[in-house]
This record gives C-alpha cells, structure tokens and sequence, in this order.
C-alpha cells in the first residue's frame, strides 16, 4: 500500500533512525519528503572513523590486500613477515603506497611521533640482529625462536624496507582498500580518496537532507584528526567531548543551547614534560560552553580557568595535582567578590585526596 505524503511524514518523524537511513537508500523517492521532517535520534558516538547511531555502528577502516605470490612482477614478501600482517589488516589512518602513516605532521602530536620513531628504530634494530642471530644458531628450539622474532619486527619494519629501497607501487606486495563495516554488512571500494573524503561521504549518506537532527546524548571522541563537518541544525541535550574539545565543537552547528555539556582537557593539552603551562585553552569562551546549562570539566583546569567561567552550574571532576583547594578557593572568592554572579551559580567539586592537601 502506497503512502500519502502526509502520511510519509508521519511514519518518518518516528522511525528508528537507522532503518530511516536504509529506507532512504532503497527508496531514493523520500528524501524530498525528508528534507521537513527533523531526524529524532536516541545516542550518537563519533569518533575519527566510526559513527554509532543508537546501537549500530558505521565504521571506516584501510584494508591490507596482498597480490598473488606467482605474480613476477611484484616483490615477494616472507611468507612468516606475511602472516604477521595479516593478523592485523585494517588501519584507522591514511597510508602511503608503503603502507607508511600519511598525515600531515600538524596534526600528530609531537610525542606521538617521537614514540612512533623510536618503535621504527627499535624494530629494525631488532629485525637485523634477529636475522644475524640465525644465520649463526644451531639450536632448533632457538632457530625457532629467532623466527619468530623476524617475523614479528619484521612486519613492523617491512613497509619502512620497501620505503628505503624506493619500491615502485606496481611492485608492491600489498595494497589497500577503503572498507566499511555498517552493522553485519561490509563493503569495500578502491582506496583513491582520503579516509577523511570518505567520512565525509558517508555523514551525508546517514543523515541525508534533513534540516535539522534531535540527538540526546552526543560523544565525540576526537583521539585523531578530526575530519567533521556537519551543515545541520543539531539539537542536542547532551553533549560529551573527551578531547580537542575546540575543534570539536567548530565542527557543529548547535540550534540551541546544550541541557549538559562535558569536556575533558588533558594534562598533554596544557603542560609540556617538564610541567610548564605551553597552552590557556580558551574554550570557556566559547558560546556553546557559555550558554550550556550545566558544564562539567572533567579533567585539568587552572585557576585561570575559573576567570573565564560564566555558567551557573559547573562540576569539576579530577584536577592537575597543581589545583588545591587552598589555591582554587581563593581565586574562586576573590573572583565572585569582584564580578558578583547572579543567584542560583553553584560549583561542584568532586576531587582526589590531593585537591583537600594544603
């Protein structure tokens, strides 16, 4: 039986937000009809490379594929070396035709990248000796082991190897393409876009033409770059950010003032290895931060923080072991004795032992 328009509009606006988004796929014939009707969904997640709407999950990933090993013209990868790999095919970043990490270096914090040079050195150095080792032992239980050690450092070091010997692509044992996992359903398609060109395909495949999306609890969990950019009127109850929470936030268009907004600010975020403040994060200034109702900090603040707060209802959780009551209390004081707050603002602080230390 075919539905009225008004009818189309009623069955819509209720509809379980995931099979609305497969209806739209089969039946290419609503989305002029969707365009008025708001998407009212439970819980979202989103992460660099997966989106979680209600309870299934739309996940991007880099898929390792290997060419036949009776192909002369590539490189013959060890079989062991192979194995390895192969217990571990999906990659959540970009990569070059070495299967080497391709972001710009901006957006990979400089620890990370440090920690990552020193895994590379480790494993070569390791590799070589294991190689080295073996052309020398006798012992079948320790030849064994030696093995097994090539194989393991050498599926790190492999794709550095090939980068070292200017392996042409055509050449190259593996390839890679992009693979998505929507719920029990996986499909793959050649790797010649951006993971980040990928995601934003697949944000406008969910939520289609709809103007305006109700979602009651938001996470954003923006561990890598984030590649969001969402053009809808989101309405959102609440919202938790566990990092970058300023980038997060300039990715979104919010049609209303949060009820809940929780952010986590990291000790990395604000104090270099030697414990020197190197950023002020300004995301108390933020009009989204500003005008939500109840705003929970989660995570280090400073006593300059407390300057910039204007909400009325704030709850700090977990502070730097810098922030004591007998530093933050003052500055709290003398802070409301000079900008009076209006009636009702209440501070919440629920600490570790330390915050109570003189």
């Amino acid at each position: 039986m075919s539905l009225t328009y008004l009818s189309s509009k009623s069955v819509l606006q209720f509809m379980d937000p995931n099979l609305r988004i497969e209806l739209r796929q089969r039946c290419p014939g609503i989305r002029s009809t969707e365009k008025s009707i708001p998407m009212r969904i439970d819980e979202v997640q989103l992460t660099p490379t997966m989106i979680r709407i209600n309870k299934k999950t739309y996940r991007l990933c880099l898929y390792e594929c290997y060419r036949d090993d009776s192909d002369l013209t590539v490189d013959k990868m060890p079989e062991g070396i192979r194995n390895v790999r192969k217990m571990s095919r999906e990659r959540d970043h970009d990569v070059d035709h070495y299967g080497i990490r391709d972001q710009p270096e901006a957006i990979i914090r400089f620890i990370e990248r440090y920690r990552q040079d020193l895994d590379i050195e480790h494993s070569k150095d390791m590799y070589y000796k294991a190689k080295e080792l073996l052309s020398i032992e006798k012992n079948p239980v320790e030849m064994k082991a030696l093995e097994k050690r090539i194989n393991h450092y050498g599926s790190i070091y492999y794709p550095y190897l090939l980068r070292e010997k200017e392996t042409p692509r055509y050449r190259m044992p593996y390839f890679y393409f992009i693979k998505l996992v929507a719920g029990g359903r996986i499909e793959v398609v050649e790797y010649s876009k951006t993971l980040g060109d990928a995601l934003k395909y697949l944000v406008g495949k969910l939520f289609g033409t709809a103007r305006s999306i109700y979602i009651r609890v938001l996470e954003i969990n923006p561990t890598a770059p984030f590649y969001y950019s969402i053009p809808y009127n989101l309405s959102v109850c609440n919202l938790k950010i566990t990092e970058q929470a300023e980038k997060a936030l300039d990715a979104f268009n919010f049609s209303s003032p949060l009820q809940k907004l929780e952010i986590m600010t990291h000790s990395h975020e604000i104090f270099d290895f030697r414990n020197r403040i190197i950023r002020k994060t300004a995301i108390y200034s933020n009009p989204v931060v500003r005008d939500t109702e109840v705003l929970i900090v989660n995570g280090v603040f400073l006593s300059e923080d407390l300057q910039q707060i204007l909400n009325r209802r704030v709850l700090f959780s977990k502070p730097h072991r810098e922030s004591t009551m007998s530093r933050v209390l003052p500055d709290i004081v003398k802070t409301w004795r000079r900008d009076t707050p209006v009636i009702g603002t209440h501070f919440e602080f629920n600490m570790e032992e330390h915050f109570w230390d003189d």
